[in-house]
């Protein structure tokens, strides 16, 4: 027969028990959610497949190379190319404070006034100028791109099948589309398209001097 005293001990060693069993329990089905939502999350980033890019000035635009990539890209390697008469090739350049403004023909369609941007290594044009060309966007990577001011805004990678300048026509020229257009701008002319000639600007007068590339 047990006494108060054993009865007061046993109870309070199975308290402790019972205790301690109760935070064991807690703690592993806490990690399991834990795990379970990370595991999600990974998923969720693998699908993405974002590329970065920085993007800087007035008009919001690319420099530099992809920081980096997650997930897989679709895109497809295209060719480039470029045709032009032999020699230099002048085209006149419409001059706004500092800033240097060219009229394209983009696919055969539609003609736009892009602003002339050595530091941008893609060309770039509006939303309101992609639905005009009928370009699908669907169809474009998507980009994650870091404005000037901090911002982070989501776009496409697009492919243009045709940038004419004057007598001057590059095919298959890649360029961006940001989700939210930045002003009433039609884009830039940047390094997807210069890239492909021996080039000079003459702020002066102004004008943009090509010249084909030694083969």
């Amino acid at each position: 027969m047990l006494n108060f005293k054993q009865i007061v001990r046993m109870i309070n060693y199975f308290h402790k028990y019972i205790l301690v069993l109760a935070v064991t329990l807690t703690f592993v089905l806490t990690g399991c959610g834990a795990l379970r939502t990370t595991g999600r999350t990974a998923k969720t980033i693998g699908k993405v497949g974002w590329k970065t890019a920085k993007v800087t000035g007035k008009v919001a635009y690319k420099t530099g190379e992809v920081a980096y990539k997650t997930g897989k890209v679709t895109s497809k390697v295209v060719r480039t190319a470029v045709y032009m008469a032999k020699g230099k090739q002048i085209i006149p350049l419409e001059k706004y404070g500092n800033s240097l403004y060219t009229t394209v023909k983009i696919n055969k369609k539609a003609k736009a006034k892009l602003l002339i941007d050595t530091g941008a290594s893609k060309t770039q044009i509006s939303r309101a100028l992609a639905r005009k060309l009928g370009v699908n966007l669907n169809k474009g990577d998507p980009i994650m791109a870091s404005l000037a001011n901090g911002a982070v805004v989501s776009g496409r990678e697009v492919v243009l099948k045709e940038v004419r300048l004057n007598n001057v026509r590059v095919t298959n020229v890649k360029a961006l589309v940001l989700d939210v257009d930045m002003d009433d701008d039609d884009g830039l002319l940047g390094m997807s398209f210069l890239n492909h000639f021996v080039f000079q600007i003459d702020v002066d007068k102004p004008e943009l001097i090509l010249q084909q590339k030694a083969k």
